[in-house]
């Protein structure tokens, strides 16, 4: 036999890929291939043989194209000659022949499904039937082929050529008859019913299945008998048999569910989980009957086997989410009435006091919240009659659902939570999520867009108001602000701590007055306030509130807000210390005092075991005096202003009267003793740290939507206050907002440019250079370097340069810098910012900076930062640009740079002892600038600046530069000085 090409061959590899598109594809390849007729036995014995393998995809592909090419070729492929391959490459007499067992039975699938050999359906039919006999693992497989052959024939077929065969396992009482085969009785019956009725009591004519009932026992006797991967299948038979008989439920809870439920705890629990999950996934079962299987015997279950600790339950959890995700797939997948969801979400609720996503549900996909969201508007209407609980739970699953409910549903649930006789955390909170859900505040890449309210959304706050008797008026442009008084009022009466909602009058009445006499920095300090609590409903209606006001407010009125960033925790906290205090009232209290305390206390006490641990104590302190004993002033005096007209003076030595104090009186004492220890424990700090920078980033947002709506004019005045704030924040340690500032003017940068009146730019720059000489951190230089180059950015004219001011402006502080030697060593990072930025603009000063770098009269700090303002103008693109004039900077600054580097390299030998670090640092700085200079120069260039090396010879320079071998590895890291000094002198030479 002639061996197919290797193109052939390795199709056949491609057959068993375990992805299915590569499979498809090579079947698809090798049905357009007409080699296969040439080769026709070799391909059918390899295909055949092939399905006993259980490597990666093999049997699917292999079927998939055996059944393609028994298809087209069945006229020029006999049924004996499969059969022929089949019993010589398949050998069922083997030992192990379990493989060829699948084989043999996957080939018959092929041939059934290739509808092309129907005279030869018994032969094939006969064949299966054996196979179950010998190899009973597959009678489930075999079962389901037999009844996908029956759903094709029609009953002359059947009658004729099938039935013969299967007459003896179907007509049995049902005692009798194999799982299998009550299988296969279920899936004939509908077709061939009048058949099967003249030979079984079971079947009617119409195909009914005939229930007494006797047969709930035996069903549950088969299902007992029946294999693991027969027992969907065998579940959904018997269903479909109460189906049929309408009587569903009853079949369910006495056959199905009881079986489940039944014998070993450990079984029970996987075997009904697990069927209950199948079951709910399956297609077959209607929307009333998964209502049936989710029975409150199995919410039971499920909350009585969740978060199981026993190691014996730990799979419970998993079967029990798979469980809650089918139906959850069912459900989102297709058309679910809601009175079926309703009705399961009920009896979640009504089992063992409801809260079945806490007790039962995957934190991170809550199932009831799921079945809310898909509950119509009067679904919806009666779910909420019974919603508002005691306990908040309930109503809190409508959160998550809230923003797609229609605008009566949502009214419902703001005027239930906000009126709830019973007061709680749980319904506060609930109420401000359902509010807070109603705006949306974007921000886009830390740049504010807008807060968005529906216009629904914003009648049904206004139509709540009215049914709550709120009467808000404003004048006509502030009207869409009256949200603001509104909602703080809704949260007053849904407060649950008296003086909270006291506070919540006192801030709606204040809104309400700014919104009739407008006065914004009382509305500022009013949005402030709001911004302390955490609740998320008060970022969002400050945010839109400032959002609407935000084009009528001042500088001064920012200057607020950033004041406010600027305090201390304890000054935003309120803990910071009473000036009016009197220092002796609070002095800390001495040794001599609290060894004279515990004299009294050991003098007043009669019980002897007491007076010796008094004794002791005593003793203990005796001994301890080489030992310095500190209290914190800041916490005598908590505990003393806690303590109130209890508290015993320092300098008062005996009280002669008692206080009488009532049980009240004595609790409240201890629970602000309590709270003044708390104050000082390293968990109280930690939150107050976490709430204060919570509370800044907020108040910073409003700052950021400033900044993203207004006009650069406007901004401009703000740039001193935020880079004062960029230097207080670091100073304190809190560089987090020192970045915010910093997004805050690159966002600046990369909007559409303004026309900014030249006299507003000068101002500005005239104030950060002030502020620049007393900038305390490097970070903090950095934000004003970026503030720099952002006005001169703004200070752009036609020209390819900046204004003549504004050069004016930039010629001092490099001038300050570099030549006087006060209070001006902070600029030189606004400088690099500012080159960095606009080297194009600015190679004018190239010349100078080069001569900056080389002048003896400047210190080596000062000079190397001039070496690195160069380095800014070593672009390709102007060392080889054709303007004459850039080309006369760039020439003149090379001949300084050769010239002053060819001196100092001349007297590197003699000059530099180990110590001149700078003197090294600086002269490695140089080199490196030479090299980035000759790199992509032109000609011109580069002949000048050779005559910066005393020699042209690398082995020479390596022993030249021997001496500044440290400093070159120091500066420039994971690069070798050989290297570093072949590269330049390649630069150059090259």
């Amino acid at each position: 036999m002639k061996r197919p090409s290797e193109d052939l061959l390795n199709e056949f590899y491609e057959l068993a890929e375990l992805n299915e598109e590569n499979r498809l594809e090579a079947v698809k390849r090798f049905l357009e291939n007409k080699e296969f007729i040439t080769h026709k036995s070799y391909v059918l014995e390899r295909l055949i043989q092939g399905l006993s393998s259980s490597r990666a995809g093999s049997r699917l592909g292999f079927s998939t194209l055996l059944t393609l090419l028994l298809k087209e070729y069945h006229t020029k492929i006999s049924i004996e000659e499969i059969f022929k391959i089949v019993d010589e490459k398949l050998d069922l007499t083997k030992p192990d022949a379990s493989d060829f067992a699948i084989a043999q039975h996957l080939v018959y699938l092929s041939i059934s499904s290739s509808e092309a050999y129907q005279k030869s359906l018994p032969k094939i039919v006969a064949r299966q039937l054996k196979l179950i006999e010998t190899f009973p693992f597959l009678k489930f497989s075999i079962t389901q082929s037999l009844v996908d052959l029956c759903s094709t024939l029609d009953e002359e077929v059947f009658s004729n050529q099938i039935f013969p065969f299967l007459k003896e396992k179907l007509c049995k009482k049902l005692s009798q008859l194999e799982p299998e085969e009550f299988l296969l009785i279920m899936g004939a019956k509908d077709r061939f019913g009048e058949l099967l009725s003249k030979e079984s009591k079971l079947v009617t004519k119409s195909g009914k299945f005939h229930l007494k009932e006797a047969h709930f026992s035996i069903f549950i006797e088969k299902l007992k008998h029946t294999e693991s991967v027969g027992r969907l299948p065998m579940a959904l038979a018997i269903l479909q048999v109460g189906r049929e008989n309408q009587a569903f439920e009853r079949v369910y809870q006495e056959v199905v569910e009881k079986y489940a439920i039944e014998g070993d705890e450990v079984k029970t629990v996987e075997r009904y989980l697990t069927l209950s999950k199948d079951l709910i996934f399956s297609v077959e079962i209607s929307p009333n009957e998964i209502n049936t299987i989710f029975s409150e015997k199995l919410v039971i279950f499920m909350r009585k086997y969740a978060h199981r600790s026993d190691p014996k339950f730990r799979f419970a959890q998993p079967l029990i989410e798979s469980v809650l995700s089918s139906a959850e797939t069912r459900i989102l997948s297709s058309d679910f009435p809601a009175t079926n969801i309703l009705q399961i979400l009920e009896r979640l609720d009504l089992v063992e006091n409801g809260n079945f996503d806490t007790k039962v549900g995957i934190p991170a996909k809550k199932f009831t919240e799921i079945l809310i969201g898909q509950l119509d508007e009067k679904s919806m209407k009666k779910f909420l009659k019974k919603a508002f609980l005691p306990d908040s739970w309930s109503i809190h699953r409508c959160i998550s659902a809230f923003p797609q409910l229609s605008p009566k549903i949502k009214m419902e649930l703001i005027l239930g939570s906000a009126r709830f006789e019973t007061k709680s955390e749980g319904y506060f909170n609930v109420l401000c999520a359902f509010i807070e859900s109603m705006f949306d505040v974007k921000f886009h890449h830390k740049k504010f867009s807008m807060v968005v309210v529906k216009e629904e959304d914003e009648k049904v706050l206004r139509e709540v108001a009215n049914q709550l008797g709120f009467e808000v008026e404003a004048e006509g442009k502030f009207s869409r602000l009256t949200l603001l008084p509104i909602i703080l009022r809704l949260l007053a009466l849904a407060a649950y701590l008296p003086d909270d909602g006291v506070q919540y009058i006192k801030d709606a009445e204040e809104a309400e007055l700014c919104l009739k006499t407008m006065n914004y920095g009382v509305f500022i300090d009013l949005l402030v306030s709001i911004l302390t609590r955490r609740q998320k409903v008060h970022k969002a209606i400050v945010y839109y509130a400032f959002y609407l006001v935000h084009d009528n407010l001042k500088r001064s009125h920012l200057k607020q807000i950033l004041e406010v960033i600027g305090k201390s925790d304890k000054e935003i906290s309120g803990e910071a210390d009473e000036e009016d205090m009197e220092d002796d009232e609070f002095a800390p209290i001495t040794e001599e005092d609290l060894i004279e305390v515990k004299k009294k206390r050991k003098t007043a006490n009669d019980n002897d075991e007491e007076e010796q641990e008094s004794e002791d104590d005593v003793e203990s302190e005796d001994d301890s005096d080489e030992e310095e004993l500190v209290i914190k002033p800041e916490l005598v005096k908590d505990i003393k202003k806690a303590l109130g007209k209890a508290a015993l003076p320092t300098n008062v030595k005996e009280v002669d009267d008692d206080l009488d104090m009532d049980d009240e009186a004595l609790l409240k004492l201890d629970d602000a003793l309590a709270e003044a220890f708390r104050k000082h424990t390293a968990t109280h700090r930690r939150l107050l740290k976490e709430d204060t920078r919570i509370f800044r980033a907020k108040l910073f947002d409003l700052v950021t939507i400033y900044f993203s709506l207004a006009t650069i004019e406007k901004l401009l005045p703000l740039f001193p206050t935020l880079l004062e704030l960029s230097n207080k924040c670091n100073k304190n340690k809190t560089p987090e907002l020192s970045a915010k500032i910093s997004a805050l003017i690159t966002n600046l940068t990369s909007q559409k440019k303004q026309s900014v009146p030249e006299q507003s730019i000068l101002k500005c720059l005239n104030k950060i250079q002030k502020l620049a000489e007393d900038l305390e951190t490097h970070e903090t230089r950095l934000v004003a370097g970026k503030m720099v180059a952002f006005l001169l950015h703004l200070s752009i004219d036609e020209e390819p340069t900046f204004s003549k001011h504004v050069r004016g402006w930039l010629d001092i502080l490099l001038n300050a810098y570099m030549v006087e030697t006060q209070k001006h060593n902070t600029y030189g990072d606004i400088l690099l910012a500012v080159f960095q930025r606009y080297p194009d603009r600015l190679v004018k000063y190239l010349p100078s900076l080069i001569e900056y770098g080389f002048n003896k009269d400047i210190g080596y700090p000062k000079k190397i930062d001039a070496l690195q303002y160069t380095s800014c103008f070593m672009r390709k693109d102007l060392k080889r640009s054709t303007d004459p004039k850039i080309q006369k900077l760039f020439l003149a600054a090379a001949k300084t740079l050769a010239t002053d580097l060819h001196r100092l390299l001349d007297t590197l030998q003699n000059k530099f002892a180990k110590e001149d670090k700078a003197h090294k640092h600086h002269l490695a700085k140089a080199l490196q600038l030479l090299s980035n200079f000759a790199h992509f120069a032109s000609d011109l260039y580069k002949e000048t600046l050779k005559k910066g090396l005393p020699t042209s010879k690398v082995e020479e320079l390596l022993v030249l530069l021997q001496p500044l071998k440290s400093a070159v590895q120091n500066e420039f890291e994971g690069l070798k000085f050989e290297n570093f000094v072949k590269r330049l002198h390649q630069r150059l030479y090259q």
